[in-house]
């Protein structure tokens, strides 16, 4: 190192961490408005496993839950590894079991993701502080960083997993291959979609390193790790939990629709979570690039909506909403054939293996989407953002080498308003539902005869909570004059049958927002792609609706594991 290099290298170290300060600002600052959002979606069962653990931190799976319409063991109705339920013990040792505390514990991922992608930029000589604040951008990534849910945890350890791995490559450093394993290990229990790192760093290794060597150590070791979750979990429950989620999200694809489709959701869902190209189109492409891409989006818009019937998605909304919808879907189809573009030409204009690593990465992550996740929805395809921030600083950077971080301020400041519009709506959402539970928990203690609900997510939480039982198709034996609470929006939401059950109310609750991320009537299913084909939509939600049903004759249902 010659003396001016040594003289350069302290100010440049301090510019890194007040930049890594004023990221994690920023981090907390997105985050602040959201702090004390409810239950919502599939928090609860990430709860209860929290809460099993601080019982017996062994047998993390060892209790039961009603989920789906029946009791069963919690190693059979969830197919999520355990991981992300450790971390809630530990933070609601500290702060509590409430929504404030541990969404306050949960900020830390988040913030270690957005620190991580840092570091990957640096890793990757892309601009480290324009990739950090294009995926602080990404509507997607906000509103996951506002659940208690394992997705931003899992995105944060793949993350840094790479970090480590690209620093152990660089520098021959077996400790940080090492700890790049470990991290890839907590990865794979925390969510499965993890596994994807293994052939990853070894196709990524291959063509970095040429032959083997000790960068082996990191699949090795991350496979080990996975080996040993897995034993543990058939010794304690006879339970092979990678043989079951895989069964599980291949027999719901084939129930579901075809690939095709799957497919063009993943691209709808994928440019919806990263629309922040959409806004870095004029930075991006040249004139006529940009006329061709409005002439794809008009063309898709067409034909969804006069085009043949294969073609033709019907939504079961207003027709004033109708239109708006379909340039929803043409918009974020487009951003996602925008994004494999732009990774696809980078790859065959640099063929380097750091471009490979993104390439392969982007395209795992899609195909998982696509074809092996048991639905389509932002959770799979959120592992993808921090490579998508890689390849959008490096297009920046090739087409405005002097001036990118000027460039990237405006569509940075709209994609945040974006993603604050869209965190809003989910948080809006889970308010409603909250809200709901707490109305018609009291109609039910006031009823005259016994009660029950359906339904499951952030509404089961509530209503369990203020001691409203879910039926169960297979243990409950109700007579008539009972009244069941069904949620209109819901998921496992399985209706009483008619012949049995009369309507006595519908009630709604309003969905105070500008964007809708779970709401049929709007297209729009941030969560699950059955309800809808938009990850969210710019428009108002509907009400929360859910039905009260009296039974009027005895409900003596036997529940069946296959219906």
């Amino acid at each position: 190192m010659t003396a001016q290099t040594a003289a350069n290298a302290g100010p440049q170290r301090r510019d890194r961490w007040r930049q890594r300060a004023v990221l994690a600002a920023c981090a907390f600052a997105l985050w602040l408005p959201f702090a004390d959002k409810p239950f919502h979606v599939d928090d609860p069962m990430f709860l209860w496993t929290a809460q099993q653990v601080r019982v017996s931190p062994v047998d993390f799976y060892g209790f039961d839950v009603n989920w789906t319409g029946t009791s069963e063991p919690m190693w059979r109705a969830n197919q999520n590894p355990p991981g992300v339920g450790y971390v809630l013990a530990g933070v609601a040792f500290v702060l509590g079991w409430s929504e404030l505390g541990l969404h306050l514990g949960m900020l830390v991922p988040f913030a270690a993701l957005v620190l991580g992608v840092y570091e990957l930029a640096r890793a990757l000589r892309a601009p480290p502080l324009l990739a950090s604040l294009l995926l602080v951008a990404m509507p997607g990534v906000l509103a996951s960083a506002s659940s208690i849910m394992a997705d931003v945890l899992a995105t944060a350890l793949w993350c840094w997993s790479v970090v480590l791995w690209l620093q152990g490559i660089e520098r021959r450093s077996l400790p940080r291959l090492l700890g790049a394993g470990l991290l890839a290990g907590a990865c794979i229990a925390t969510k499965y979609v993890g596994l994807g790192l293994l052939p990853l760093f070894v196709v990524h290794g291959l063509v970095a390193m040429r032959r083997p060597g000790a960068w082996v150590a990191t699949p090795v070791v991350a496979a080990l790790l996975t080996i040993g979750l897995r034993q543990l979990m058939v010794v304690q429950y006879g339970h092979d939990p990678l043989l079951a989620a895989g069964a599980y999200a291949t027999d719901d694809a084939s129930r579901a629709d075809g690939p095709l489709l799957r497919s063009f959701l993943s691209l709808s869902f994928l440019g919806g979570a990263c629309a922040l190209v959409l806004l870095l189109g004029p930075w991006l492409w040249s004139r006529r690039q940009i006329a061709g891409w409005a002439a794809v989006a008009t063309g898709l818009a067409l034909g969804l909506g006069f085009g043949p019937s294969f073609l033709r998605t019907p939504l079961p909304v207003s027709p004033g909403l109708r239109w708006w919808l379909i340039a929803h879907i043409a918009l974020f189809v487009v951003a996602g054939l925008q994004l494999v573009w732009l990774t696809a030409r980078g790859m065959l204009r640099e063929r380097s293996a750091d471009r490979l690593l993104v390439g392969c990465w982007i395209g795992g992550i899609l195909l998982f989407a696509s074809l092996v996740n048991w639905t389509t929805n932002v959770r799979a395809l959120l592992p993808a953002t921090p490579a998508v921030a890689i390849v959008l600083a490096w297009e920046l950077r090739a087409r405005w080498p002097a001036a990118w971080w000027r460039i990237g301020a405006w569509p940075v400041a709209a994609g945040v308003l974006l993603s604050l519009l869209v965190a809003q709506g989910d948080y809006a959402s889970a308010r409603a539902t909250r809200a709901a539970a707490e109305d018609l928990a009291a109609t039910a203690e006031s009823w005259r005869g016994s009660s029950r609900f359906l339904g499951s997510w952030g509404f089961q939480e509530y209503m369990s909570a203020h001691g409203v039982r879910k039926l169960d198709f297979r243990h409950d034996r109700l007579d008539s004059g009972a009244l069941i609470i069904v949620p209109k929006f819901g998921s496992n939401n399985v209706r009483p049958p008619a012949a049995a059950t009369r309507l006595l109310d519908v009630r709604h609750y309003p969905v105070t927002a500008l964007a809708a991320t779970h709401d049929p009537s709007r297209g729009a299913s941030f969560y699950c792609s059955d309800f809808g084909p938009l990850p969210y939509a710019l428009a108002p939600p509907g009400p929360d609706t859910y039905l009260l049903f009296e039974l009027i004759r005895p409900l003596r249902l036997r529940y069946r594991a296959d219906e």
